[in-house]
């Protein structure tokens, strides 16, 4: 073999390995941006859900919130209504009793009849959240 046939070899031997070591290095970069776009989107979505948690739980405390404020209402009118009754002295006018337990919907209470026989609970509207405080 002469020298210059052993010199070509040598460079198509270096050219093939070069290829090689650049097909690799592409494949295994495109593997690490594989890789890369599968977090990147776990991520997003991790943070997607938690900007939608947050929306629901800011929903949740303004409706409580709403609650709480309308039930306050009430116990002050309650209160008003009261202390005007104090100034009274009318024991015959048995709406403002009534008005206190029909408007009640925090404390249980057992309405019984005169012979102390329970009557049956008649059905209310009730004001309940779903299960979880940021049930879907």
């Amino acid at each position: 073999m002469d020298l210059y046939s052993r010199k070509q070899r040598w460079k198509l031997v270096l050219a093939a390995v070069a290829m090689l070591l650049v097909g690799a290095s592409l494949w295994y970069s495109n593997r690490i941006v594989d890789d890369i776009r599968a977090e990147e989107r776990r991520k997003v979505k991790l943070w997607a859900e938690a900007v939608q948690n947050r929306a629901e739980l800011v929903n949740y405390t303004e409706r409580l919130f709403e609650r709480l404020r309308e039930e306050e209402r009430k116990k002050v009118q309650l209160f008003a209504d009261a202390m005007q009754r104090l100034g009274r002295a009318d024991d015959t006018d048995f709406s403002f009793y009534l008005r206190v337990v029909q408007d009640n919907t925090t404390v249980p209470v057992v309405i019984v009849d005169a012979n102390r026989g329970e009557i049956p609970p008649q059905p209310r509207q009730h004001h309940r959240e779903p299960s979880g405080a940021l049930a879907r």
